[in-house]
């Protein structure tokens, strides 16, 4: 193995030295970090979720946009959706999936990384044959066939619209390209003419007779933002104008457009299809809008489809066994625009934007399927999702593990199997899941602006609601110490909850951003038989610290009292003594203003901190009341969740995926293993030989250690 750089050795350790020794000391470290010993690379083996923005839909196969991955779907059944298999991950997130009619390719835009074919002639091995790399961004990608074969039209954004040959799909041939004014979103083709969804500019009309020589030959401006075009009847043109809503224009002359209505809808018009006199809005947060547009010049709002969340993409397909069916695909939560893709999504999607969203999650995400009736859509069927995967723990038993998927709320899988999970069942909560965490038959979620949610889990794979508990701000993080909860509740701080009469007893007035919580240790003196109980168990839980199965737990119980590690964001790591439960006193700070303190994990006298940009951070708490510095590993990314096992140490680091570290000499830690996923790893939970890592739009990740 080569040898790393020194650049890469200068900012892989970093750890205080005696200015005496500092000469010696700095000798030892770039002989032991510089050696040859690049970390071991790879990636998860399998996927669970992902966020749904994009679907296909050619005879019995759907193909989906989950994160980076295009999944394949069988619909042979409608009611009964099957997985198939799943490509490798895209560079990007997949933003416009199209397949061809003989079902032996599909092409997937994928933002700057460019346009992707991949062979699906075996449904389960999709994989890339051709890439073809762009100057700006593919948005959308639109096929038609002609009598030279078969073209594909790419949405290419500030590049406009480019024209290529894929007859052979592995070899895709530029045949020419027009620029566009504004950005490119989205294109359809119909007998020799490309309509372009130009952004700001409104609807392009392009002439794509020659290949070789598109030009534009008219186009037409519309007042919102236009996302994306679809052919109608009636000679229709429709258009998803973002703000402006469902734009009608009639094109029955391509080089004289004029639009004849327009419709307002229930959320910003993202994508659209479709089916005779029907047309489906994907409108974004207002879900999936029916329109009935048999009179052009005035259509009808039908309804919504029941269930979605925020839908991304929408297809309509005739004659699937006789009848019409709709394809949506959920994403779960918001995502950015396209012209943001390369903005960094877990800041983004993770807690900004949270306040105000609805109060009890619409469910899970994935691909909804839906009939066609004369009076809207009846859903028939749906492949789950999750979709937003934010945390997880695992029960007592080790078989069963919980996810806190955002919008969607608590997700179950079956995990006897560690390397084939098997979703069993979900829970709506109130408000937006981002933490949780497992005590014998309880847990306990915190729900975002709906506070803490108690869930009865003494049937694991049915978990029910027990009770909810508000608390001022955004519920983040949640740990417990017998029946005392304490909710990391962002600008309200670190509140304290006391579960039997399901009321707050006590708050502590944070500085930062109270991120998360983690509780360790016994109360110095009889705070109640439960709170011993949970020693070494729930009390030592925090959202990245759930108990490892077939090893040692995350962090090890230490003696001499129970204390409460708060991650406080800029506000550092806040230590607070617990001997009584209920008024935590601040006895110690670390990293105040230094970092973006995101989770903490003991082990033994060590805490290992996940500093964000700071990279981790590793503390000496022998003495909790004076953290000693003693080591730090910069990483490229940031870290986010933390977990100790051992001499080893797992790092959930975005969008730099899950990162190993032997920590066998703390002051000298480095990083070991690398495994990149498509998504922003977030928390994680080691179980055996295996690693779950929450990574949020790219659902569930699974590594599997020494591979």
């Amino acid at each position: 193995m080569r040898a790393r750089s020194i650049a890469t050795c200068a900012r892989s350790v970093v750890f205080r030295l005696l200015p005496r020794r500092a000469a010696l000391a700095a000798l030892a470290l770039f002989v032991v970090a510089c050696a040859p010993d690049e970390p071991l690379a790879g990636t998860p083996v399998m996927q669970v979720g992902g966020a749904v923005g994009a679907v296909a839909v050619e005879g019995e196969r759907a193909w989906l946009g989950t994160g980076r991955r295009v999944q394949g779907v069988d619909v042979a059944d409608p009611a009964r959706p099957e997985p198939l298999g799943q490509s490798d991950a895209l560079p990007e997130t997949i933003r416009s999936l199209v397949a061809d009619s003989d079902a032996r390719a599909v092409f997937a835009a994928a933002g700057a990384s460019g346009l992707f074919v991949l062979d699906v002639s075996d449904p389960e091995g999709p994989h890339i044959v051709a890439h073809e790399p762009t100057g700006w961004t593919v948005n959308d990608v639109a096929l038609e066939g002609t009598a030279d074969g078969l073209r594909a039209y790419l949405a290419e954004g500030a590049e406009g619209i480019r024209v290529l040959d894929v007859s052979d799909p592995a070899v895709p041939v530029t045949l020419g390209s027009v620029d566009t004014p504004g950005d490119a979103l989205a294109v359809v083709a119909d007998d020799g003419v490309v309509y372009v969804a130009d952004w700001g500019t409104g609807v392009r009309i392009i002439d794509v007779s020659d290949a070789a020589a598109p030009h534009e030959i008219a186009s037409i401006d519309t007042p919102g933002e236009a996302a994306d075009v679809a052919i109608g009847e009636h000679g229709l043109l429709l258009v998803a104008d973002r703000t402006g809503g469902l734009r009608l224009i009639d094109v029955s002359d391509p080089s004289q457009p004029t639009e004849v209505a327009h419709l307002a809808l229930p959320g910003a018009a993202e994508r659209l299809a479709s089916d005779g006199d029907r047309v489906y809005v994907a409108a974004a947060d207002g879900g999936l809008a029916v329109v009935d547009v048999s009179a052009p010049r005035s259509p009808q709002l039908l309804g919504q489809l029941e269930d979605v969340t925020v839908a991304m993409d929408v297809v309509a397909e005739h004659g699937h066994g006789g009848d019409g069916l709709v394809f949506v695909a959920d994403v779960g939560a918001p995502v950015p625009q396209p012209r943001t893709s390369k903005s960094d999504l877990w800041s983004g999607m993770h807690m900004w934007g949270v306040k105000g969203r609805p109060e009890v999650a619409a469910g899970l995400a994935g691909l909804h399927i839906a009939q066609a009736t004369t009076d809207g859509l009846v859903p028939i069927g749906m492949y789950l999702s999750p979709s937003l995967i934010e945390s997880l723990a695992v029960d007592d038993s080790g078989e069963v593990l919980f996810l806190a998927d955002g919008h969607a709320g608590v997700v179950v899988l079956e995990v006897s199997h560690p390397s084939s999970p098997r979703l069993v069942g979900s829970l709506r909560t109130p408000g937006v899941s981002h933490d949780v965490i497992v005590d014998g038959d309880r847990a306990l979620v915190a729900a975002g602006p709906a506070g803490l949610v108690v869930l009865d889990i003494d049937d694991p794979l049915s978990p029910r609601i027990a009770a909810v508990i508000d608390t001022p701000d955004e519920a983040l993080g949640a740990a417990m110490l017998g029946e005392t909860a304490y909710v990391a509740d962002g600008e309200a701080g670190l509140r304290v909850i006391d579960l039997a009469s399901g009321s707050e007893v006590g708050h502590v007035d944070t500085p930062g951003y109270a991120w998360d919580v983690l509780v360790i240790g016994a109360p110095s003196h009889a705070a109640g038989a439960k709170a011993a109980e949970a020693i070494g168990t729930a009390a030592d839980i925090s959202a990245a610290g759930s108990p490892t199965a077939g090893g040692p737990p995350a962090s090890r119980p230490r003696a001499g009292g129970a204390y409460a590690y708060v991650s406080d964001r800029p506000g550092g790591m806040r230590v607070y003594d617990l001997a009584d439960p209920l008024r935590p006193r601040q006895v110690a700070v670390v990293l105040d203003g230094q970092g973006d303190v995101l989770d903490v994990a003991l082990d033994g006298e060590l805490a290992w901190v996940a500093a964000g940009p700071s990279g981790v951070r590793a503390f000496d708490v022998s003495d909790p009341l004076a953290p000693r510095s003693v080591g730090r590993v910069l990483i490229d990314d940031r870290a986010i969740g933390i977990v100790v096992d051992g001499d080893s140490l797992y790092v959930a680091a975005g969008d730099s995926g899950l990162l190993e570290m032997n920590i066998e000499d703390p002051p000298l830690a480095r990083v070991s293993g690398v495994w990149g996923m498509p998504g922003a790893a977030e928390r994680l939970v080691r179980m055996g030989d295996w690693v779950y890592v929450a990574a949020e739009s790219g659902g569930l990740q699974l590594v599997q250690l020494g591979n």
